[in-house]
């Protein structure tokens, strides 16, 4: 009970350090650590009576300290602000599979030594050793498919780079954290010339890691494409980047994407088959000296050993390094010839997994590799003899894997099919026992030579197209039974629904499960609260998604950008109302067809259900074929719950450009006027002065064309008098939105000005009577790892 409390205690520092908006210094940490050391010195010393009690208070100390000096140590390595834009030489290691994606090459770059390009050519390198907080770890583009960039090359760069920035939005992946934990303190891109400073150089790890890259290519260029061989190359290499959205989405609802990634089942399959290699060996030395000795041990070692071959071959995954630690823990534990409650090795595995990287505790993977780990221990206890008793304890882990996991994904707002259970009893034991051997084995020819482990990578792939089938075949069911839960729960709702799941599992009386039920339909069917009236303007980067809602109504404005296999509504509009539990949408409005603004339109109709649809003249073959369809082609007026919605027609005075001829929205509420421009220019705001409804002026405004020197006319702005400039821009975007003389005007006319690349999503909240508060997201939800600009980033108003 004691470790209890102490773990307890541990995990809660790592998770209060977590959540810090800001850190102390390194110097600040490093005396606070030496005034504890030397209080638990002390107190050891002269009060040995009391060892457990100060044991209790240093762990926990110790664990918040560590968590604090991790997270400032890899601050300093984050690319000094003076640095952004300046062109950099760089020497050092490609140290990830480099993804290909038409001419695009992307990878990730170990620093070895770095000086400014301008420099003298003769001037040596300046190494990183030399105190310089320079980034170890960049994340780099290249524009160019030649010359090919190959996971171990040596490289010297021409590079351009920016801090780390990802889209600040509630629901949005928190691209910043990610690249904090991997360690990567820049992004940016190749800048190929003439001058050949961009080349290759030695490298003394191309031996080792470019047999990883070669083995991705050969997959990629060999294997059919498809669900199947991205399946396989996932299973191989811990490399999801070939699965597609809506493979993705197929995984998750089947409750399966934890087939693909390198975890604990697959890490115990390799050990497993570590372990009888290691057997054998062990049979072969009992010739002389007894099995009993060296069969174990030998087992034992192999086990580590070919786990930890396989992680390496997999990139060492945070997943894969999970489910090695509690391998290796439980491993010491035998060598040692100790007996402990495996409920202590997963503490401990679990408090070494923080250790090593901190912020793994905001992960939603590693809550289930744990949860899923404690559930099979708790529910596997005792023994099970006969077929049918071990067939009735799977199906029993199945639903209680199934009823706790489906909390924890409803908080983590990842619905599941009701299918899942049955999904996953079929679909584990087949990749378990027939398509992971395989890909061992291939693994372990591979080396020897690519050509003879081909036939096996095939007959994986043949093997997962099976699955692949009858996962298309039940995709109808699944969306069919999609179970999400009716509003976000908090914190303390999941972990009471989490224990009310295992009470009602366990083998405990009708009205203990009862209650049990009553808990877990309490968190999962209460409907959030009501939000006030509000337009969020999204952080989608260089592009435009604004978000209209009133309670459970909702309007959307542009989709913000698409990329190949990316699109900011995947990433940011489908997460935002996913957190809303918005079962669709109202409306959505096109504002005109440039990618910023409509990029998204295909994965929209994919993602929700939108009722009515406005869509900028031209592109007809683009329309949406469901939902109510018309065309900003006249003024039109409607109401989205207490919003009056007005849109100006475009005609033929508009102006030929795309920009011009964007749908104009203006919004008001019990006094409050919001204008949404799209992309028009001046043309099009002289026209617009014109118009009655423009007659008044504004309270806020969406900036026209990104803040674009080509709008925000002086005449414009004189008219409406914005008190809010809301700018949607992407952070050091090649067209330097916002212009500087544009905002110049916005603060002359004394308007106050927020932007998405600063501020994040930017959220207006209605006020009774005509009033608003203008908040930034990166404020609100500011942590320690954020990108965050100086300033004030909220106000309110009236």
């Amino acid at each position: 009970m004691w470790f209890l409390w102490v773990w307890i205690a541990c995990v809660s520092a790592f998770a209060v350090v977590a959540w810090l908006p800001s850190l102390p210094s390194l110097s600040a940490i490093s005396v606070a650590a030496s005034a504890v050391f030397s209080f638990a010195l002390f107190s050891l010393w002269l009060l040995p009576a009391y060892r457990r009690v100060t044991w209790s208070l240093l762990l926990p100390l110790l664990a918040l300290l560590w968590a604090m000096g991790w997270g400032a140590w890899q601050l300093q390595w984050r690319l000094p602000a003076a640095l952004e834009g300046e062109d950099l030489l760089v020497r050092g290691v490609v140290v990830t599979p480099v993804k290909r994606v038409g001419i695009l090459q992307r990878f990730e770059f170990r620093v070895q030594e770095v000086r400014r390009a301008g420099e003298s050519a003769g001037e040596p390198l300046l190494p990183l050793e030399s105190g310089i907080h320079f980034p170890r770890r960049l994340r780099l583009t290249s524009y160019e498919r030649e010359p090919r960039i190959g996971y171990g090359d040596g490289w010297q760069f021409v590079v351009r780079l920016k801090q780390p920035h990802g889209y600040a939005s509630a629901g949005a992946f928190d691209f910043e954290r990610w690249l904090f934990s991997r360690g990567i303190g820049a992004g940016g891109y190749v800048r190929w010339g003439s001058d050949g400073l961009s080349r290759r150089v030695a490298s003394l790890d191309r031996g080792t890691l470019q047999w990883r890259q070669q083995l991705t290519d050969v997959l990629a260029a060999e294997l059919p494409p498809g669900m199947a061989a991205a399946m396989v190359q996932a299973l191989a290499l811990g490399d999801r980047s070939a699965f597609d959205a809506q493979q993705r989405e197929l995984l998750q609802r089947a409750g399966l994407s934890h087939l693909v990634a390198i975890s604990g089942l697959h890490i115990g399959l390799a050990a497993t088959l570590g372990f009888l290699i290691g057997r054998w060996l062990g049979a072969l030395l009992s010739l002389r000296w007894p099995l009993s000795v060296f069969g174990p041990r030998w087992g034992v070692l192999g086990g580590c050993v070919v786990a930890l071959a396989y992680a390496w071959v997999a990139g060492f995954s945070l997943s894969a390094q999970r489910a090695l630690i509690m391998l290796l823990v439980a491993a010491l534990w035998w060598f040692a010839l100790r007996r402990y409650s495996s409920w202590l090795g997963v503490g401990i595995a679990m408090l070494l997994v923080l250790v090593l990287q901190p912020l793994a505790i905001l992960e939603a993977g590693f809550w289930f590799s744990f949860i899923a780990v404690l559930v099979l221990l708790l529910f596997a206890r005792g023994r099970h003899r006969g077929v049918l008793s071990k067939l009735w304890l799977l199906a029993r882990l199945q639903v209680a894997l199934f009823v706790v996991m489906t909390v924890l994904q409803g908080f983590w707002g990842m619905p599941v099919s009701v299918l899942s259970p049955l999904v996953n009893l079929l679909a584990i034991p087949f990749v378990s026992l027939l398509v992971v051997p395989l890909v061992l084995l291939a693994l372990a020819i591979a080396p020897l030579d690519l050509a003879w482990s081909l036939p096996v990578w095939q007959l994986a792939v043949w093997l997962c197209q099976g699955l692949v089938w009858v996962l298309e075949w039940l995709q109808p069911w699944l969306a069919a039974t999609l179970l999400a839960l009716a509003g976000v729960p908090s914190v303390a709702g999941v972990w009471l629904a989490a224990v009310a799941a295992l009470l009602l599992l366990l083998p405990l009386s009708w009205p203990s499960r009862l209650l049990a039920t009553l808990v877990v339909l309490a968190v999962g069917l209460a409907r959030p609260q009501s939000a006030p009236p509000r337009l969020e303007v999204l952080d989608v980067g260089q592009g435009l998604a604004v978000m209209v809602s009133d309670g459970s109504q909702h309007l959307l404005y542009d989709t913000g950008p698409a990329f190949g296999d990316f699109s900011a509504v995947e990433s940011v509009v489908l997460p935002w109302l996913g957190l809303q539990r918005a079962t669709g949408l109202q409306q959505a409005v096109i504002s005109h067809w440039d990618n910023d603004h409509a990029g998204g339109l295909g994965p929209l109709q994919r993602g929700v259900a939108v009722e009515g649809w406005l869509l900028a003249p031209g592109r007809r073959a683009h329309a949406p074929v469901h939902g109510t369809l018309q065309w900003c082609d006249r003024d039109r007026e409607w109401w989205l719950g207490g919003w009056l919605v007005r849109a100006f027609g475009v005609t033929a005075g508009s102006g030929g450009s795309d920009n011009n001829r964007s749908c104009v929205l203006l919004l008001e509420y019990d006094g409050l006027r919001v204008l949404l421009p799209g992309d028009i220019e001046k043309e099009r705001e002289a026209q617009l002065l014109r118009h009655p409804w423009l007659q008044q002026p504004v309270s806020i405004m969406v900036a026209p064309h990104h803040g674009s020197k080509s709008s925000s006319s002086v005449g414009w702005l004189q008219q409406l008098q914005p008190q809010v400039v809301l700018v949607s821009s992407g952070y050091r975007n090649r067209y330097h939105h916002p212009h500087p003389s544009v905002l110049r005007r916005y603060q002359a006319l004394g308007s106050r000005v927020y932007s998405t690349a600063e501020e994040g999503s930017l959220t207006v909240e209605v006020i009774a009577g005509g009033g608003y508060n203008v908040s930034g997201f990166r404020l609100v939800n500011r942590r320690y790892w954020h990108w965050l600009a100086a300033g004030e980033v909220s106000a309110a108003g009236k």
